[in-house]
């Protein structure tokens, strides 16, 4: 077994992570812009409302990871 803990093996993907949040701002930007042109009474509306709410938890979680592999890298 190695002592390499989670964020030891999680920050050697931190490019990686770094694209996926850059990915998500710009869905984030993409539905938010689309629902003005969405009928709120709409399945569309829904499925854009959900994906906005996804989007925007992968944007945390990595914006978080992302933070956390600085603080460790740093100390």
């Amino acid at each position: 077994m190695t002592d390499e803990g989670f964020l030891d093996v999680v920050c050697t993907y931190r490019t990686q992570f770094r694209i996926l949040a850059m990915v998500a701002v710009l869905s984030i930007i993409l539905l938010g812009v689309s629902l003005r042109y969405v009928s709120p009474t709409s399945g569309t509306y829904v499925v854009a409302v959900v994906q906005l709410v996804t989007f925007g938890g992968v944007f945390c979680v990595t914006s978080w990871l992302m933070v956390r592999c600085a603080r460790l890298e740093n100390q």
